[in-house]
């Protein structure tokens, strides 16, 4: 067990709810629901989804042209 000098050196810990106090439900209601934060969200993750779905299939379908060297060099041959 730990002296009495030792424990009063000890910093205390701080409650939970003061650090983040919604997280442990004290601060319910600090902040306002709006619906169309909702759809907005909704939306966008409809919008990125998508675009993640049609990007490489777009990619796929239409590569890009390979460009092919004509050499300009001619081999001497002895």
């Amino acid at each position: 067990m730990a002296s009495p000098s030792l424990q009063s050196k000890l910093p205390r810990p701080g409650t939970q709810g003061d650090i983040l106090p919604t997280l442990f439900g004290k601060g319910y209601g600090n902040y306002d629901v709006r619906p169309n934060n909702f759809v907005f969200s909704f939306l966008t993750h409809i919008l990125a989804g998508l675009l993640i779905v049609i990007i490489p299939i777009l990619l796929a379908k239409n590569p890009e042209p390979k460009i092919h060297a004509i050499s300009v060099f001619t081999e001497l041959s002895p």
